[in-house]
């Protein structure tokens, strides 16, 4: 198995209501892409597989020290996470009377909500009443399948997430 693209990405967007000088909450929505893995056989045999979920994440803040300029939070996070799997590629196969075939083939999979948990702290650093530049570090723990989905690939399964963010 190689591995194609290390780490994938991760696109998302986070909105949030600050009712309180001290709390907040929110949603955000999120899609991580893991990297695709390639697996080449011997008699020219190759399979393609990638991963991706998709989560809605509900969002708490608490702000235990902030001034005018500067605020530091604590935020923690549920979401309902939907897995998906996609699989393609090639076999070659030799008939009785010697000719070879190339069959190529290509599935897609989803899996049923699975469940998230994220925590991280972080500070917003405020250049005006409607411009803030935010800067996170956290963790994410996603619980999926990782059986076969829909007979096209393996699932995921469990996944732990470590990193940082900055937004504006």
């Amino acid at each position: 198995v190689v591995d194609l693209a290390r780490g994938g990405g991760l696109l998302g967007l986070d909105a949030l209501i600050l009712p309180k000088r001290w709390f907040g909450v929110g949603v955000g929505y999120e899609r991580a892409f893991f990297g695709r893995e390639r697996a080449d056989f011997a008699n020219g045999t190759f399979t393609e597989q990638n991963r991706s979920w998709d989560a809605l994440w509900f969002l708490g803040r608490v702000y235990p020290w902030q001034n005018d300029d500067v605020a530091f939070f604590v935020q923690l996070g549920l979401a309902p996470v939907w897995q998906h799997v996609g699989s393609s590629g090639t076999v070659i196969s030799q008939g009785t009377s010697g000719v070879a075939t190339v069959d190529p083939f290509a599935c897609n999979g989803n899996d049923s909500t699975g469940f998230g948990i994220r925590g991280g702290l972080g500070v917003d650093i405020s250049f005006s009443n409607l411009i803030a530049l935010t800067g996170q570090i956290g963790a994410d723990h996603v619980r999926g399948s990782s059986g076969s989905l829909d007979s096209c690939a393996a699932g995921a399964g469990a996944v732990l997430g470590v990193g940082a963010a900055d937004r504006r």
